[in-house]
């Protein structure tokens, strides 16, 4: 089933066996979710380290030492989330601080938190080569800082899914 805005209050609604219906209403609710921004450098695709939001969550094991890619807020809940289970969390991101947008003394003050739960930052650098080494990847840093990790998690945001939707 695939739906686009018609004129003003209608929505055309194709089924999978290309019945074509419009609905009209007052108020038209869009909540066509959304997928992860694409990847910011040329990583090996295939590698089951190598994951996004939606992603990670299919890997069939925990991560043992994971670098997220991104300070905003999913980074952060799967950050406080991976460190719960006691595994290695390294946050890289291109601000100095996370959650861009968030009051900086709120946002400095769990940064403090999470300091003291383990989780680690670098912060003003992003992922410049990623190099698989059997189960390990080797990251190296845009400032120059390079780490060994088993799992390197994008979460630098999401896009909508609101293409061919007749927005």
């Amino acid at each position: 089933v695939t739906a686009r805005l018609g004129s003003k209050n209608i929505v055309k609604v194709l089924s999978k066996e290309g019945k074509l219906q419009e609905f009209s209403a007052k108020v038209i609710l869009i909540a066509s979710g959304s997928r992860p921004s694409d990847v910011i450098c040329d990583l090996p695709k295939d590698h089951p380290g190598i994951c996004n939001t939606d992603t990670i969550l299919n890997r069939g094991k925990p991560p043992k030492k994971l670098l997220i890619v991104g300070g905003g807020p999913i980074a952060v809940e799967f950050a406080t989330i991976s460190r719960s289970l006691d595994i290695d969390v390294t946050i890289v991101s291109l601000d100095w601080h996370i959650l861009p947008g968030i009051d900086r003394e709120i946002s400095g003050r769990l940064k403090e938190i999470m300091v003291g739960w383990g989780v680690s930052f670098v912060p003003q650098a992003t992922v410049a080569t990623v190099s698989p080494t059997g189960d390990e990847l080797t990251v190296e840093l845009t400032n120059g800082i390079s780490c060994v990790v088993d799992t390197v998690l994008f979460a630098a945001g999401r896009k909508s899914n609101t293409e061919d939707i007749g927005l």
